[in-house]
């Protein structure tokens, strides 16, 4: 659903541009932001129960957030696979961001296209995005969620290679490869949700999510910020091999890795509260 409303949110908006002021532009945009909102305070929000192991008495904003996190963490380090998994993957958007941001030069410089082009790449990308997620609908809870984890990963570093290797008159494999990573990303990630989701216990997942977006959002800026200036020397291309490489070397880690493999064993669980 998200991937088909980026594919079709730009088509619209420019419409909207087309037609209308840049005011009346934002009064729509406001208004249906609004649709998305206001529901939100008319449904009943269920919370989890403190954890006991925590001391809530006398909470400042400040001493609950740091108890909150170190909870995650302890929780986090008590669990190694879970562990292992969260702080990996934050390796992959610390490369993809920067290959992502420098798309436009990639078009531009290496394949020597323009605004056309750019708008070929995000049209294959977001499909790619859409054919992924409908895929890992179907397959549901026939498959074992680690194994599509797995292969979505080493699709995902496979395909960036091919990205980062296509040469200037292979734009067309650069699309085809640019559509399969977005496939193997859309099932990458919303599988690493599932497990979270399916196996964290429902009063401990606002503390391990926090944690994970935290290292992962924070790693893509970080990568952007050490890897973009250097686009001039190692090329606008490398990035993408980066990435792939990255990924592959996660798949890798995760392949080798016992506890895992086992991440949606109960018996690889923390087996008391932390």
């Amino acid at each position: 659903l998200q991937s088909v409303m980026q594919m079709g949110s730009p088509v619209f908006g420019g419409l909207l541009v087309s037609y209308f002021p840049v005011q009346t532009v934002l009064m729509i945009d406001l208004a249906t932001a609004s649709f998305a909102v206001i529901p939100i305070l008319f449904i009943d929000i269920p919370q989890p129960p403190k954890l006991e192991s925590i001391n809530h008495e006398d909470d400042t904003i400040g001493k609950s957030l740091w108890r909150e996190t170190v909870a995650g963490f302890r929780y986090l380090w008590s669990w190694k696979g879970l562990f292992i998994l969260t702080v990996t993957i934050a390796i992959v958007p610390f490369f993809g961001r920067a290959a992502v941001a420098l798309v436009p030069l990639l078009i531009n410089q290496h394949f020597k296209g323009g605004p056309l082009m750019w708008g070929w790449y995000g049209l294959a990308d977001q499909v790619g995005v859409f054919i992924g997620g409908a895929l890992l609908a179907m397959l549901g809870s026939r498959v074992k969620k680690f194994n599509v984890l797995l292969l979505a990963a080493f699709v995902f570093g496979a395909f960036s290679l091919v990205q980062g290797f296509s040469p200037e008159n292979g734009y067309w494999y650069f699309l085809g490869a640019t559509f399969m990573a977005g496939a193997a990303a859309s099932m990458f990630f919303a599988t690493v949700y599932a497990i979270m989701q399916t196996t964290v216990p429902p009063e401990t997942q606002g503390r391990v999510f926090s944690i994970y977006n935290s290292l992962f959002w924070g790693a893509g800026p970080l990568g952007l910020l050490i890897i973009g200036p250097l686009a001039d020397l190692i090329g606008v291309q490398a990035p993408f091999m980066m990435r792939g490489i990255a990924a592959l070397i996660v798949g890798l880690i995760w392949a080798f890795s016992k506890s895992v493999r086992n991440i949606e064993n109960p018996d690889y669980r923390p087996s008391a509260e932390i």
